[in-house]
């Protein structure tokens, strides 16, 4: 059995009955309660759609490239059964797919109220001298609460599969390391080209009406495959020794990746840096830290606590402390402003020292005016090693050996990261600092 949603962007999509009855959770629902963008409203007012329907829109679009991976054509079935040296049966593939399936849409049941605006308010993981993340929440709901639903639940073709339980789906969110085979798919759900990423510039694009995320994910789909990990590819000739597998792009569909790294520089130029959101999230967590009463949110072992937060809560808080400055700036839209930046992408370290320079210079002549200041640095492809990259792979290459896109594009080979400083001053000084810089802003 199975129900259609109709989900913005794709239309109906198929949920089956586990899946229907995890969306009706009271976790998942306060996810209707946790906007997409936090304030971004604010500037743009169509960003009030939530973690909610993109959750929804992450199923369909892993479900699409999972699909996809398996055509005929790409003969990806008989390429595993070459490298893991055993059948790759039907059941084998469906059960991959009501796993991915419930990691996308369990993937964002852990975000804090205005989601990422309000991350630092995390408290530390006395485990790792870290904060926790969103997903060491995601984790800790799947294992608690959700636990019931899951375990001994989930079916594969009509049959029970009790291998497929709660600790197993949250391994994907803060234990990737123990998902052993399952560890190929992982970058479907959290990686450079993942179904997460893939369906929010699309979806925040499509509810603020600006173009800058929108790129061909159909081609994405349609070209997604699997090759082998080029850190492990054997050499042509000689024994053939299966290398490691992973997700990869054939190369008809290179320049549609780079266009996705190229929506998600522009997207985070454009609107999720913008000046005045950053603001906004700037008096969010100032406000929080007066209205909480630890200044911090819960740790993932306290989730009732941790449930009673959401957008809505948070307003009532804000509302009812009408003596905090932060929570009126909100309020009344009076947030302060910024007065002057650095260029975004500095040319070297010259430059930016430079631009550094300049803008400590101006902050000096503002006085008593200036308020804080905002360092932002974001990199639109990680070229850490450690992540996973988006590889490109020949589809008539028998050895299927992957490229790393960040070594073989040109394009994302120049995609420097953004590193810039912003200063602000707060609302009543504004024009006063605007006669202070009048002729050099």
């Amino acid at each position: 059995m199975s129900k259609e949603i109709r989900v913005p962007l794709y239309g109906f999509v198929d949920f089956s009955d586990l899946e229907l009855e995890l969306i009706d959770t009271d976790w998942m629902r306060r996810l209707k309660r946790i906007r997409q963008l936090a304030l971004t409203d604010e500037v743009y007012p169509g960003a009030v759609h939530t973690r909610f329907e993109h959750s929804l829109g992450v199923v369909h679009v892993v479900s699409e490239m999972f699909r996809s991976i398996f055509k005929e054509r790409k003969k990806n079935r008989d390429f595993l059964n070459q490298v893991y040296g055993y059948e790759i049966t039907d059941e084998k593939i469906e059960r991959w797919y009501v796993i991915l399936r419930l990691a996308a849409l369990l993937h964002d049941i852990g975000h804090a109220p205005f989601s990422h605006a309000s991350e630092e308010l995390f408290p530390i993981n006395s485990a790792t001298g870290k904060p926790y993340t969103h997903e060491n929440y995601t984790a800790a709901i799947i294992r608690g609460p959700l636990k019931r639903l899951i375990d001994g639940k989930v079916e594969v073709f009509g049959e029970v599969d009790s291998s497929i339980t709660a600790d197993l789906i949250a391994n994907f969110f803060d234990k990737p390391s123990k998902l052993g085979k399952l560890k190929v798919w992982h970058p479907l759900i959290s990686g450079q080209l993942d179904a997460d990423r893939s369906d929010y510039l699309l979806r925040d694009s499509y509810h603020l009406y600006v173009k800058y995320g929108w790129y061909d994910l159909d081609r994405i789909i349609e070209t997604i495959s699997l090759a082998r990990d080029p850190a492990t590819a054997p050499e042509m000739g000689g024994e053939d020794i299966p290398g490691d597998v992973v997700v990869a792009i054939e190369e008809g569909g290179r320049q549609t990746a780079e266009g996705l790294v190229i929506a998600r520089y522009m997207m985070f130029l454009q609107v999720y840096f913008h000046h005045a959101r950053r603001s906004f999230d700037h008096h969010l967590c100032e406000a929080l830290k007066a209205l909480l009463p630890t200044k911090k949110y819960p740790d993932p072992d306290c989730l009732s606590e941790y449930f009673e937060l959401d957008d809505t809560n948070i307003w009532q808080l804000m509302l009812a402390r009408r003596d905090n400055p932060d929570a009126m700036a909100i309020i009344e839209r009076k947030h302060d402003r910024f007065y002057a930046e650095t260029v975004k992408i500095p040319n070297d370290d010259k430059d930016y020292e430079r631009e550094l320079k300049q803008i400590r210079a101006k902050r000096k002549s503002v006085g008593n005016c200036h308020k804080w200041e905002d360092e932002s640095v974001k990199s639109w492809y990680s070229f850490n090693l450690d992540d996973n990259p988006i590889y490109i792979v020949n589809p008539l290459d028998e050895n299927r050996e992957a490229e790393d896109l960040r070594l073989c594009s040109p394009v994302v080979e120049k995609l420097s990261a953004a590193r810039f400083w912003r200063y602000y001053t707060d609302y009543k000084h504004r024009d006063e600092v605007k006669e202070l810089l009048k002729g050099e802003v």
